[in-house]
């Protein structure tokens, strides 16, 4: 990832680095989210339609802790269904890529969520986040829209209390994203993606260290057997 210049200390507005990654590809594969579909047990999956996550029924296996089966994890996907794969970090050779980022912005705790879909829905629709995002393309084209509201921290979040105020929503950022393409959207700022067909991105969720101090660190390095 090539340096994110901006004037950090003065300004949290949201931005748009166009062709910030030379090969987005070895951020995350195709493959690697058949894996992860293929092990619902070792990753927590959402699925999203019409702008909503689906209620998906969790099976008690003869081994190990409850999960989704991997055939419903497959037909919603291929259904049209978005997915997120929310702890993506735990796949092999990701912790270096977050260590990176947290080498550039030393005041924050990152993760790494896989946001993708087969048929151009499955997104959410206009919310906040309470984590600041990075928002990598890999493949494909997204329409996102970046909102210049954001909701204060006073208020718990609610798409319901959203409702009937989009209509004071002013458009701050319009852009489509392609692959190498990266979106800064701060803490709580209202936005939405429309995806254009097949997409693959990539969402890193950052939290200030303050903020959890009393939380353990995510240990970026791997170890040996003696």
């Amino acid at each position: 990832m090539k340096s994110l210049n901006k004037n950090w200390v003065l300004d949290d507005s949201p931005h748009y680095f166009q062709g910030a990654i030379e090969n987005p590809e070895d951020y995350v594969t195709w493959s690697e989210v058949e894996y992860c579909l293929n092990n619902p047990h070792f990753y927590d999956l959402e699925f999203i339609k019409n702008g909503q996550k689906v209620q998906m029924r969790d099976h008690q296996y003869v081994w190990g802790p409850r999960h989704k089966s991997k055939r419903d994890c497959f037909d919603a996907f291929n259904d049209g269904c978005g997915l997120i794969i929310n702890n993506f970090e735990h796949m092999q050779g990701k912790q270096s890529i977050l260590k990176d980022i947290e080498k550039q912005f030393p005041a924050v705790h990152c993760g790494m969520h896989v946001y993708c879909g087969l048929k151009g829905h499955g997104s959410f629709n206009i919310h906040e986040d309470l984590a600041m995002n990075f928002i990598i393309q890999i493949e494909g084209k997204t329409d996102w829209t970046i909102y210049k509201q954001r909701a204060s921290y006073m208020v718990p979040q609610s798409s319901d209390l959203l409702l009937n105020n989009t209509e004071a929503l002013d458009v701050d950022i319009n852009v489509t994203m392609e692959a190498g393409d990266i979106l800064y959207i701060p803490a709580r700022q209202y936005h939405c993606a429309r995806p254009e067909g097949k997409r693959l991105s990539l969402s890193v969720p950052m939290i200030a260290r303050m903020y959890v101090e009393h939380c353990v660190g995510e240990e970026r390095d791997d170890y040996g057997l003696n």
